[in-house]
């Protein structure tokens, strides 16, 4: 029974120990995702800054253009023209802070689900480490006790083996 016991113990920590390798491993791969996803923003945000940085020097130049347009009337239309395309490319740039910045929120938002999800992992690998130590504690309390049953019946083999050998004496010398 104690053997018995003992064994559904073993495989309960095989289990709480897979269990835990298991889930360590995923925390590990969140942890990389996390870090790749961290990376992938800081680039995104360099991005942004870059483009941001690019939109004002345009403005500037737009703004040396419309007084270089007041000082030769006869450049008006190439002036124009200019603008226009810089004004393309002042809304392609806007449309695509738009779109990093929209890539930027979808990012923060898995980065704060990975960080939700490594925080549950490591949840669950401290609840399975208290359970670990409490299974340790009962297998040694279970260990205890088994070895006192040891020598509790070894106590009272010895006692029957001295009665039985009483008994042998007093039946020997009894006529």
């Amino acid at each position: 029974m104690v053997q018995g016991q003992r064994l559904e113990d073993d495989e309960k920590l095989k289990y709480v120990t897979s269990d835990w390798e298991g889930k360590k491993v995923e925390v590990e791969e969140a942890t990389r995702r996390l870090a790749k996803s961290q990376d992938e923003l800081n680039q995104l945000n360099i991005t942004v800054r870059q483009v941001q940085e690019y939109n004002e020097q345009m403005k500037a130049e737009i703004q040396v253009t419309r007084r270089a347009t007041y000082k030769a009337e006869d450049h008006i239309k190439q002036i124009e023209e200019m603008k226009s395309k810089q004004d393309l490319l002042i809304d392609s740039m806007n449309e695509d802070i738009k779109r990093l910045t929209e890539r930027k929120a979808l990012l923060d938002a898995q980065i704060a689900a990975q960080r939700q999800e490594t925080e549950a992992a490591m949840a669950t690998l401290r609840e399975a480490s208290r359970e670990m130590e409490a299974i340790e504690f009962e297998k040694k309390q279970l260990m205890m006790q088994w070895r006192s049953s040891l020598v509790g019946m070894q106590r009272r083999d010895e006692a029957l083996q001295n009665v039985q050998k009483a008994l042998e004496e007093q039946s020997e010398a009894a006529p």
